[in-house]
């Protein structure tokens, strides 16, 4: 390795001595050979320029680019705390209204089976959650526990087939039982023919059969028919929860839930 370093600085000191000689004869062909070098030296200092301005842009181009991808992942990161902000406050808005102690808890699993759909959640029995635990968000009713772990529960929500809840209707007082129809609405069975029921009516829970407290929302009417063999009306209910973006709820922990929300 030092020789060859040393051959290497020989062979600078000659390349230089030859430039000055060069640089000293008058003589034309030795001018000539001195004009081509001098361009040629030229040449390649612009090329050497031009390389390392554009290796200085990639750098910089790459160092941008890396910024700008740090700084849309900050604003999609503040973005997102604001918007589970204004969740978090709406459940608090709910947690004002009843008298019933609210566990947080977060959605970290969905069942998108046709017939069976149910959320998982992070809570479980070391939270104090049971079976039968009624789950609601800030817009209403979200279903009911029915399989509780360690740190986890399964919950069936509204629109499940195995779903069921004593409902009321809140402007008439009209009771029935709300269950899934097999696509977007809820059905409320059990309605007598001549029952007050319109579109634009609010259905909450009654209360009855002690699972889920007086006055949660559940729905809106969206449908009245009637059948003229039959004694009941056929009443479609839109529900009042978004099952699509669920992604955090509560849990009723009270076993007493015989008072209505918000009394």
């Amino acid at each position: 390795m030092r020789a060859s370093l040393r051959e290497w600085a020989a062979l600078g000191v000659c390349v230089f001595a030859s430039l000055g000689l060069l640089a000293g004869n008058e003589d034309r062909p030795v001018q000539l050979i001195r004009a081509t070098a001098i361009s040629i030296s030229g040449s390649a200092q612009e090329l050497l320029s031009r390389f390392t301005r554009t290796f200085s842009l990639s750098r910089q181009v790459a160092r941008l680019t890396s910024e700008n991808a740090q700084l849309l992942l900050e604003v999609a990161r503040y973005r997102n705390a604001a918007l589970e902000n204004q969740r978090l406050r709406a459940l608090l808005g709910f947690k004002e209204t009843t008298p019933f102690p609210l566990l947080p808890a977060e959605v970290v699993a969905y069942s998108g089976n046709s017939a069976i759909r149910s959320i998982k959640i992070n809570v479980g029995a070391e939270d104090g959650v049971k079976r039968d635990c009624p789950v609601v968000n800030s817009q209403g009713l979200v279903g009911k526990v029915y399989l509780v772990g360690s740190d986890y529960s399964l919950v069936h929500v509204v629109l499940d087939r195995n779903f069921r809840a004593a409902a009321v209707v809140e402007r008439s007082r009209v009771n029935g039982i709300l269950r899934w129809s097999g696509g977007e609405y809820c059905i409320l069975d059990d309605v007598p023919i001549r029952a007050d029921v319109r579109i634009g009516d609010v259905v909450v829970t009654s209360g009855l059969g002690g699972i889920f407290p007086k006055g949660i929302r559940i729905g809106v009417v969206v449908q009245v028919s009637e059948d003229a063999t039959s004694l009941f009306k056929l009443v479609y209910v839109r529900p009042v929860v978004d099952f699509n973006r669920l992604e955090e709820v509560a849990v009723l922990l009270s076993s007493d839930r015989s008072a209505r929300v918000g009394e």
